[in-house]
């Protein structure tokens, strides 16, 4: 008997995109057992929009916390044995809860599980409908290893379906977290039970400007290495044993982070990230991008 499933969604000011959302939710060949909305303080209309829906959903309102207050609010409220979340600008095809569902329903030590996505950098870059309703190939999936989450833990909240139980022992997500909270949750699930990976591609992401990534006081790359820090000192038995990888993975960071420094024309910036990189673990590209940016530094000079 497939788990029941509670979908959690977020929403601010999300008057445009939320009735395409929720229509994806509504067009799922596996019903979900509710539909929990949580409003953050929005004023553009997306209350009379929800309440539109009437005893389809449940909503609730708060006032502006983030999305991560908002995530858990919904999930405290939740009464499914799994929780699938799904933001408000986002879409999903029709048979993504079924697909979950029947990866937990198959392996109960599953505790985690999530989809490939696609990426749109507008609203109208996708036919939400076409999308939703389009044929899906045979599911396919595996299973992935906590080492390799913890190399790439870049995964997506509106992907992600996790059983409640765990998710609420592990306290949600981290709500004093500005950015990388994502990563920091699924560190944290993905250390403690087994995450499988559906391969076919069942949701789309909206990457909107001026979104919370977008408008952080921290750069996103600063967050994932506060991160890393906050997990090696919770987890030391990890930390003991993964010396090497947690030094390539922090020098990874630092090197894509003076590359991002590199493309915006900070060159003195690039260089101190690059140099921390090296310092931590040498690597060609590292170099390379810190000879450059030494060359054009010294260029504009």
């Amino acid at each position: 008997m497939p788990p029941k499933i509670s979908v959690i969604i977020p929403t601010y000011n999300s008057a445009k995109t939320l009735q395409r959302t929720l229509y994806s939710v509504f067009k799922q060949t596996l019903t979900p057992h509710e539909i929990i909305v949580v409003d953050d303080g929005s004023w553009d209309g997306t209350i009379e929009i929800l309440k539109s829906y009437g005893s389809k959903i449940k909503f609730i309102c708060q006032g502006n916390s983030g999305a991560s207050a908002a995530r858990n609010k919904g999930a405290s409220l939740a009464t499914g044995d799994v929780i699938a979340f799904l933001d408000s600008d986002d879409i999903w095809h029709n048979r993504k809860l079924e697909m979950q569902a029947e990866v937990f329903d198959k392996d109960k030590s599953v505790g985690i599980c999530t989809t490939a996505y696609g990426v749109c950098t507008a609203y109208d870059d996708i036919d939400a409908e076409e999308f939703t309703d389009s044929e899906m190939p045979k599911m396919k999936y595996r299973e992935i290893k906590f080492a390799q989450v913890f190399t790439s833990p870049y995964l997506l909240p509106s992907s992600t379906a996790v059983r409640k139980n765990i998710f609420d022992h592990l306290g949600g997500f981290d709500e004093t977290l500005e950015t990388a909270e994502d990563i920091d949750l699924f560190l944290r699930l993905c250390f403690v039970t087994r995450y499988v990976f559906v391969e076919n591609t069942l949701c789309y992401y909206i990457r909107q400007e001026g979104s919370l990534s977008t408008s952080a006081k921290k750069s996103p790359f600063e967050s994932h290495l506060d991160v890393i820090e906050k997990f090696c000192f919770l987890e030391k038995s990890f930390t003991k044993a993964n010396r090497n990888r947690i030094g390539v993975v922090k020098s990874s960071i630092y090197t894509n982070w003076g590359s991002a420094e590199l493309s915006q024309g900070r060159f003195s910036n690039a260089a101190s990230k690059l140099s921390r990189a090296i310092k931590i673990r040498p690597s060609l590209r590292a170099v390379y991008l810190l000879i450059k940016s030494i060359y054009f530094s010294l260029k504009r000079k």
